[in-house]
């Protein structure tokens, strides 16, 4: 019961996104705002997220389970986001390669681009990337 209301206070959670961490063998993250319920049924833990999916892990395999912000880990370092990036799009601030990453880890968009050339990112969904623009690299949320 104690999980459950730790969740129902996540909206009061600092500015920052608020996920829920789950670990067993791996790190399973949760944004706060994606779920629907958290449930605890024959000695698993049951996840619902708001899309209908669910997923379930054994309570005997998680080491262990807590809220906390959302972080990538990944500070922004040389490059400022507003000259870089308006939410749409990105703008290339020189004849570089610029590769786009997904939060985990894969590459979205890659090639060899000219300063002031625009990528736009609008087909991609929503969520956390990172933008390398030759030896230098941006966090972006989309």
């Amino acid at each position: 019961m104690a999980v459950l209301t730790a969740f129902a206070s996540m909206a009061a959670w600092a500015d920052g996104e608020v996920g829920l961490y789950i670990i067993n063998e791996q790190t399973n993250t949760f944004e706060v705002a994606q779920l629907q319920k958290i449930s605890f049924k024959d000695n698993n833990v049951v996840v619902l997220k708001t899309d209908g999916s669910s997923e379930t892990f054994a309570i005997s395999g998680i080491s262990k389970m807590y809220f906390g912000e959302l972080t990538t880990g990944i500070n922004e370092m040389a490059l400022e986001s507003a000259d870089v990036w308006d939410g749409k799009s990105l703008k290339v601030t020189g004849n570089t390669p610029v590769e786009v990453f997904n939060s985990s880890g894969i590459a979205v968009a890659k090639g060899k681009y000219e300063k002031g050339d625009v990528i736009s990112l609008e087909n991609l969904p929503k969520g956390i990337y990172v933008v390398k623009m030759g030896n230098k690299s941006l966090k972006i949320a989309k």
